[in-house]
């Protein structure tokens, strides 16, 4: 069975409907798209919670990179965006903003075990990964049952074709709530 995590891409600003952007942060970032509210989207979200994003169930991984949903759940591809094989292909050269969490947790902790993620970039001009973003967290727990969320993000001027990828060093251990394990980019 393979396992999904829910992958998010559009192009322009995060938008959510106007319950959405009130300031009680209660509120969802949307990047085009809320699974929540069906009003128009016409205002730039300002507080609230990433909520577009990702849930595996399954093997999430295709032998190195992890896999993504793009199509259920809160995942989506908007703006030219394409999906394939682990990929998120950018649609045009731009600036734009991509970040990544995971949420790892486990009933027994993995003492000195060390936890990192990875966005990895290729492009037409080397085929070879580069890692774009990191996020890495060595465990060290005083109780059994354990969680540990990593997060990071950036801006990054991307190529038409650019592939975005992610790399787990633990994907068993990741949990399966999509808001818990998210990927995406936006172009800003």
């Amino acid at each position: 069975m393979l396992e999904r995590l829910y992958l998010s891409a559009g192009l322009g600003m995060p938008w959510c409907s106007p319950a959405q952007a009130g300031g009680d942060g209660q509120g969802e970032e949307g990047l085009g798209f809320s699974a929540e509210a069906a009003a128009p989207m016409n205002q730039p979200c300002i507080s609230g919670e990433k909520i577009n994003v990702a849930s595996p169930v399954g093997n999430n991984t295709n032998g190195q990179y992890l896999q993504w949903a793009h199509d259920i759940g809160n995942a989506y591809c908007h703006g030219g965006f394409s999906y394939s094989n682990g990929d998120l292909v950018v649609p045009r050269d731009g600036l734009y903003s991509v970040y990544l969490q995971i949420t790892y947790s486990g009933l027994v902790c993995p003492v000195h075990k060390k936890l990192m993620n990875k966005v990895l970039h290729s492009s037409e001009e080397y085929r070879n990964d580069m890692t774009l973003l990191s996020s890495i967290h060595t465990m060290s727990c005083s109780e059994d049952v354990w969680s540990k969320s990593l997060y990071t993000a950036g801006f990054f001027f991307l190529k038409a074709k650019d592939k975005l990828r992610v790399m787990s060093s633990h994907p068993d251990y990741i949990t399966k709530a999509e808001y818990e394990v998210f990927f995406g980019a936006f172009a800003l």
